[in-house]
């Protein structure tokens, strides 16, 4: 196979018509017409995965996150796209990024998210033709206090930790998500009557005028809510008769090394 049929096969499942006009998903580095007999799938290319790829016999990368999302001024090494880049070139590995198409995807990162709470009645919370849509919206069989519903979300995404603002007590029944930076959809999430929302970035102006409007929020680490998604799209691959290999995140990747409370007293 080649690559032109690798990104045919991203295309039916994640069409690029669902892409966001700011996004550049595609093929990032290589050729249509390289081969492609192995496809390794993780978050984010960069120098070790492209070698950890490269040790699995992957041939073409496919990360979530486009290696090229800025305009590049130049091609110094020294610097993460163009060394990440020049690994990829030496190495003889494509590299593809595919990103806000699988966020809106059927089955992708917005619908896997609310699939593995759990939650009910799911819906994206920007429906978008041909897929799931932006962001997702589900509800828990039975109300909770959003302490309880966000622990709950935690256990189901598999997360080392999160941020809960609003009143803990605050009985959930409608949750309202969007994996990574979703602060412009916090909005949408009250419009569509959700009692809790769970993103992982938000500017400060977002958070005040959502906890004002009485919305609950969580906020949690960006990678842990959009990587585990990279298996599901690699098993959707491989069922279009791809070899695929899953590749191991890295935690250094999109974890903080320390937490601590900053806050001391004597």
């Amino acid at each position: 196979m080649k690559i032109s049929d690798l990104l045919q096969a991203l295309d039916s499942i994640a069409p690029l018509a669902l892409s966001e006009p700011w996004d550049h998903s595609g093929l990032q580095l290589g050729g249509a017409s390289w081969r492609c007999s192995r496809v390794g799938f993780c978050l984010d290319a960069t120098v070790e995965s492209v070698q950890v790829a490269s040790r699995e016999g992957c041939d073409v990368l496919v990360a979530h996150h486009p290696l090229c999302f800025l305009p590049l001024a130049d091609l110094d090494t020294s610097r993460f796209v163009a060394q990440t880049a020049g690994e990829a070139f030496r190495l003889g590995v494509a590299v593809v990024g595919w990103h806000t198409p699988w966020d809106s995807a059927r089955g992708g990162v917005n619908e896997g998210l609310l699939a593995r709470a759990g939650l009910l009645s799911a819906r994206g919370l920007r429906p978008m033709p041909g897929g799931f849509g932006m962001g997702g919206m589900g509800e828990w069989p039975e109300s909770c206090p959003a302490c309880a519903s966000a622990a709950a979300l935690a256990g189901a995404w598999d997360l080392s930790g999160y941020r809960l603002a609003g009143d803990p007590t605050k009985e959930v029944r409608r949750v309202a998500l969007c994996g990574g930076s979703g602060g412009d959809l916090w909005q949408d999430a009250l419009e569509g009557g959700a009692d809790l929302y769970a993103t992982s970035e938000m500017k400060h102006h977002q958070i005040v005028e959502a906890l004002a409007s009485g919305l609950a929020l969580m906020l949690c680490d960006h990678g842990e809510m959009e990587a585990p998604s990279m298996s599901d799209l690699a098993r959707r691959v491989e069922g279009l008769g791809f070899d695929v290999r899953v590749l191991p995140e890295t935690p250094s990747h999109y974890q903080w090394a320390a937490r601590g409370s900053g806050r001391h007293k004597d």
